[in-house]
């Protein structure tokens, strides 16, 4: 399977997405997409659209996912970058509607 898009939702440091591009991965956040403080299913179906997985802090008020979810429980910002990091093979390659805690 083909290496998926990472988007950062809001609670990520906008530099990990810089990160994650300069060791190959395709990286972006909400933000850059122009979805900052949208709805959890408008930017579902976005980065659904683009065939990304969303990477979040917090559980989705969506039964079903159009897009693959990680979700990085960790309280602080070191850990969080550090799990990114580390699982960033996996993630990106997450199936469609599946969902992740790394």
């Amino acid at each position: 399977m083909a290496s998926r898009l990472i988007v950062l939702d809001e609670g990520f440091p906008p530099e990990l997405a810089g990160e994650l591009s300069a060791r190959g991965r395709a990286a972006t956040t909400v933000a850059a997409l122009g979805l900052a403080g949208a709805a959890d299913a408008a930017v579902l179906a976005a980065v659904a659209g683009r065939g990304g997985v969303l990477v979040v802090l917090h559980d989705l008020r969506v039964r079903v996912p159009p897009a693959p979810v990680a979700h990085v429980p960790a309280a602080e910002e070191t850990a969080r970058r550090d799990a990114v990091h580390r699982h960033a093979a996996a993630i990106a390659a997450q199936r469609r509607a599946s969902a992740r805690y790394v």
